[in-house]
C-alpha cells in the first residue's frame, strides 16, 4: 500500500489511500475537431449511465447519449454553440457536472462539478446546467475562467494529488482512465466532493489507510462562490421545443402500421417544463405522454385503422406556445405474408410484449407487436423489424438503418432472423440460421 504524507490545515496525517497504486495520468487531446469525449467517473466508471449535453446557443440545443461499460462517452458538437455543458449522475444518484469551452476532452467527476461551481461563482452546479442561455453563464466560462476554475481546484487539493504527482493534473481535459490503477482514478476513489448549496461552500472527505476510513472534511469547508445565482423575479426565460424525432433512434423511419403503435421524442431548451402531445388531423389517432426529464419528453402514437396509406401531424405543445410538428405514414395492415407484416396469426399473442435477456451476451431485448419487432439496445437504440408470425415462431427480416456515431453496429447488412418459443416459455434466436447467444424471458 503507497504511503504519502500531507499537511491539511496545520494537521499532520500519514494516510495511505486505499485499493490504488502504478500508472500514469496526463493531458492530450486526440478527438477530432468537431467532437466532444471524455470520462465519466467517481473512482469506479459511470457505466451505461444518461449524459446530457447542452451548448451555449440563445434556445441551447440538447443531446443525450449513454456512457459506455469504462465511463467513456462522444458527442458530436458539429454546427453547435461552445461552451459546453455536461451532466451525468452516478451510480449513488448524484448528479456531476462539467464543461468544455470547445472540442476536445471533457470528463466528469465530483471535481469538474466544483469546477463548473468556481467559474460560475455558485455553490450549486446544477443552477448553471438549468439556465444556460437565460442568466448569462456562457460568459462566465471563457478558457481563462475555466482555466482559473481548475488551477484553484488543484491548490485545494494540493496536499492530496502531490502523493499521486497529479499536481498539474487538470481534472476536466486530462487523459485518465477508470480502472482504480490510473492515478487520477485513484485519487477520486478516495475523495468525496460535499457541496453546501446554501452557504456556497465546499469541503472534502479522504479515504484512507489500509482499512479504508473515511475522514469527514479532511479539506475543510471553503468558500468557492459569489452568492447561489437564482432568475430575478419576472425573468422571461426563452424556451422552445426545439425538434420532434422518432424514438429511441432518430433515423427510424415514421412509419406505422394500420392500428400499430410508434414512439416519439420531443427535445426542449429548458428543464422541468409542462409539454402536451396531440394529433392535429380528427381521427388521426391518439398520442399519451409516457416519461419526461432533461428536456426529453416521450410520448406513445396508436395509429388509427386505415384502408390506405394516410399522413397525420403529430404536435408537441409548451405551456408557452412554441411547438414542434412531424408528420408520421400510417399504412393499412397487409394481408399477405411477406416482408408488410402479414395479419397476425395464433402466434402473435403469444409475442407480443418485451422479452429481456436471462442468459447469454446478448445485451438487447426485444419488443413485439402484432406486426414488428424492436431491438432495444443498452444505448436506447432500437432497429425496426417486419414479422410473419406462424404458431410458436415470428420470422423478420433484419435490413438495418444508418446508425450515428457511437451506435453500436448491427451485426450484418442484412439477415432473416427466427425467434421461437420454447416449451418452457423462452424466446431462443437465431440469425440466418445460426443461433443467436442467449434466452429471453417475456416481461411481466
Amino acid at each position: 500500500m503507497k504511503r504519502f504524507l500531507f499537511m491539511l490545515s496545520g494537521l499532520l496525517m500519514v494516510a495511505g489511500l486505499s485499493a490504488c497504486g502504478g500508472g500514469g495520468s496526463g493531458g492530450g487531446n486526440n478527438n477530432a475537431p468537431s467532437s466532444v469525449s471524455g470520462v465519466a467517473a467517481t473512482g469506479a466508471p459511470i457505466a451505461y449511465k444518461k449524459i446530457y449535453l447542452r451548448d451555449s446557443s440563445t434556445l441551447f440545443k440538447n443531446m443525450s447519449s449513454l456512457t459506455s461499460s469504462s465511463g467513456e462517452y462522444s458527442f458530436s458538437v458539429t454546427g453547435m454553440t461552445p461552451p459546453f455543458f455536461l451532466k451525468t449522475t452516478d451510480s449513488n444518484g448524484k448528479d456531476l457536472y462539467s464543461v468544455g469551452t470547445g472540442s476536445g476532452t471533457v470528463n466528469v467527476n465530483p471535481l469538474t462539478s466544483l469546477a463548473v461551481a468556481n467559474a460560475a461563482g455558485t455553490g450549486d452546479p446544477r443552477k448553471v446546467f438549468m439556465n444556460i442561455s437565460s442568466l448569462g453563464i456562457p460568459a462566465k466560462f471563457t478558457p481563462t475562467m475555466v482555466k482559473n476554475a481548475t488551477d484553484n481546484i488543484q491548490n485545494m487539493i494540493k496536499p492530496l494529488t502531490e502523493g499521486y504527482n497529479l499536481t498539474t493534473f487538470n481534472p476536466i481535459s486530462g487523459s485518465f482512465s477508470a480502472n482504480s490503477i490510473d492515478p487520477f482514478d485513484c485519487l477520486l476513489d478516495n475523495i468525496k466532493v460535499n457541496f453546501n448549496t446554501s452557504t456556497g461552500s465546499v469541503s472534502i472527505d479522504v479515504k484512507s489507510g489500509s482499512a479504508g476510513t473515511w475522514t469527514p472534511n479532511a479539506i475543510p469547508p471553503m468558500m468557492i462562490s459569489a452568492p447561489t445565482i437564482l432568475p430575478s423575479a419576472g425573468t422571461n426565460i426563452p424556451i422552445s421545443v426545439d425538434f420532434i424525432r422518432s424514438f429511441p433512434l432518430p433515423n427510424i423511419p415514421m412509419v406505422v402500421a394500420s392500428g400499430g403503435k410508434f414512439s416519439f421524442i420531443a427535445l426542449v431548451s429548458k428543464l422541468g417544463e409542462s409539454l402536451t402531445w396531440s394529433v392535429k388531423e380528427a381521427g388521426g389517432g391518439t398520442i399519451v405522454k409516457t416519461s419526461s426529464g432533461f428536456g426529453e419528453y416521450t410520448a406513445e402514437y396508436t395509429a388509427p385503422a386505415v384502408t390506405a396509406s394516410s399522413q397525420y401531424t403529430i404536435v408537441a405543445t409548451h405551456s408557452n406556445g412554441s411547438k414542434a410538428e412531424t408528420v408520421i405514414t400510417v399504412t393499412p395492415t397487409s394481408t399477405g405474408s411477406g416482408t408488410g407484416g402479414g395479419t397476425p396469426g395464433s402466434g402473435a399473442t403469444a409475442f407480443i410484449g418485451i422479452w429481456n435477456p436471462s442468459g447469454g451476451m446478448d445485451p438487447a431485448s426485444y419488443q413485439f407487436t402484432d406486426t414488428t419487432v424492436q431491438a432495444i439496445l443498452p444505448t436506447g437504440s432500437a432497429a425496426p423489424l417486419n414479422v410473419t408470425y406462424s404458431g410458436n415462431t415470428a420470422t423478420a427480416v433484419f435490413t438495418p438503418p444508418s446508425v450515428q456515431p457511437g451506435m453500436p453496429m448491427p451485426p450484418m447488412a442484412s439477415a432473416t432472423w427466427v425467434f421461437t418459443i420454447a416449451g418452457d416459455g423462452t424466446l431462443s434466436i437465431t440469425v440466418n440460421g445460426m443461433p443467436k447467444p442467449g434466452i429471453y424471458v417475456k416481461q411481466p
